[in-house]
């Protein structure tokens, strides 16, 4: 399997835990993604990343997705509960953090932009969406499993890009149970591995 992305990319590290926690880590070459010879439009039109080529030439695109996949063809603690109001509460709660992580990027991309470029509305409205979704977020982790699933491993790696980039810097304060719980969660050896 050859999956494109970049080191830095919070959504491909999403997918890089995933497939260690599978089994899968051996069995999925890493290429760049920003480089002519990716071509990435032509294997996702939305030009973005992390995009899967599976062995057989499937393309599957959009992290979320991606670890769903791996999580059929891997070994390891099922991800993805099969009975289905489990699955509805990961999947919700993969989408909470997932939303966050979405603001939180884009609140970096701003950043990135030059002062008088700046829109002071957009980034109130993104701000609006870490603040109220991180306390979201610790209020749904009592009612995750104990072993490790999709939901988990996307909250740790939006807290980590959030720490990273020190945006939303005060979470800790408001949600200290879900600090506590990630300060534990992000020793495990496959996130260990994938910190860029």
């Amino acid at each position: 399997m050859k999956l494109y992305n970049t080191p830095t990319s919070p959504y491909g590290r999403k997918v890089l835990i995933t497939a260690i926690e599978k089994g899968l880590d051996k069995k999925v070459e890493v290429l760049p993604a920003r480089t002519p010879e990716a071509e990435l439009h032509k294997k996702n039109p939305l030009d973005k990343l992390p995009v899967l080529v599976t062995d057989d030439g499937e393309v599957v695109i959009e992290s979320s997705l991606i670890c769903e996949y791996l999580d059929e063809i891997g070994s390891g603690p099922k991800l993805f509960p099969t009975e289905a109001k489990a699955r509805r509460k990961i999947v919700q709660a993969q989408a909470v953090a997932q939303g966050v992580l979405d603001a939180v990027v884009l609140l970096r991309m701003e950043e990135r932009r030059k002062p008088e470029e700046r829109s002071q509305d957009w980034i109130v409205r993104q701000q609006k969406k870490v603040d109220r979704g991180v306390p979201f977020m610790e209020s749904l982790l009592a009612a995750l499993p104990g072993e490790i699933s999709a939901a988990h491993i996307t909250f740790a790696c939006c807290l980590w890009f959030m720490d990273k980039h020190n945006i939303g810097s005060d979470w800790r304060k408001t949600s200290p149970k879900l600090g506590a719980w990630y300060d534990a969660f992000k020793k495990r050896p496959s996130l260990v591995a994938t910190e860029a």
